[in-house]
């Protein structure tokens, strides 16, 4: 008896508190003034950390409202899995067409005191209606801006390809670059001259497509591990011999009409 009276102490001491109070939270773990619940096991099943009233499953609050979350493993695979399905825990159904896997949210605290609604996300959807053999998955980033009207930029990885809602840009301020120096009339005509375009289609995906082969075309438009190519370093490069030839023509122009006038004097 003596024993049990001294686990209690300490328990008690620890601020750790069990409520075996039926249709209660089973599990409460206080800091050790006894007034903040910094762990929290509801009867629902959802847990609290840092949060003693948990909205979600698994509900994470760290200083403040702000949340944060680590995994440390040392070996192996680490990572997260999401699983899905429709239904109820007692009746699940297949996960439909576009249903979502899981995902991750970022969303920020407003002046108004609450949440922001506008979030970015990037998302795990179904592209097949799930079986044992349709089992399609494609990744989705959003973002949203408030205004009159939400407006949401995404991101769609999908064995199509990616594919873009909105605008996408190449960063490319003189900030981030160093050693600057004009591309050479020679240089661009001279890697144009050996590019060489051709048609393909990727494997496993019989639509035709036009471009280049990474491993042959010049090094001055080449990536390192040649797999992979830049289209703006293309760009750069016709639009440097169109400008060449831009000259060119403008200097025949002048020739030709010189020569009109020239004619029209005789």
């Amino acid at each position: 008896m003596k024993k049990v009276f001294l686990l209690l102490a300490v328990i008690a001491v620890a601020g750790f508190v069990a409520v075996p109070t039926f249709g209660a939270d089973k599990l409460i773990v206080q800091d050790s003034g006894g007034t903040n619940t910094v762990f929290v096991v509801q009867d629902t099943g959802m847990v609290g950390f840092g949060n003693a009233a948990p909205t979600e499953f698994v509900d994470v609050v760290g200083n403040g409202v702000s949340t944060s979350f680590r995994l440390t493993k040392f070996g192996g695979n680490p990572g997260a899995v999401f699983r899905a399905a429709g239904g109820t825990l007692a009746a699940p159904t297949q996960v439909l067409a576009n249903g979502l896997l899981g995902g991750f949210v970022g969303a920020g605290y407003t002046n108004a005191g609450s949440f922001s609604p506008n979030k970015v996300g990037l998302y795990f959807r179904a592209s097949d209606n799930f079986s044992s053999t349709a089992q399609g998955t494609y990744m989705t980033f959003e973002t949203t801006t408030a205004g009159t009207t939400q407006k949401i930029s995404r991101m769609t990885l999908n064995d199509a390809g990616l594919n873009v809602v909105g605008t996408i840009s190449q960063t490319s301020s003189r900030d981030y670059k160093d050693h600057i120096e004009e591309l050479t009339s020679d240089k661009a005509m001279e890697a144009l001259k050996n590019l060489s375009p051709v048609t393909f289609n990727y494997k496993n995906d019989d639509q035709g497509h036009v471009g280049f082969i990474a491993e042959d075309v010049p090094d001055l438009v080449a990536s390192k591990d040649r797999k992979s190519l830049s289209p703006m370093d293309v760009v750069a490069v016709l639009t440097k011999v169109v400008q060449e030839q831009n000259k060119v023509i403008e200097a025949l122009s002048a020739k030709i009409d010189m020569i009109e006038r020239a004619s029209k004097k005789e």
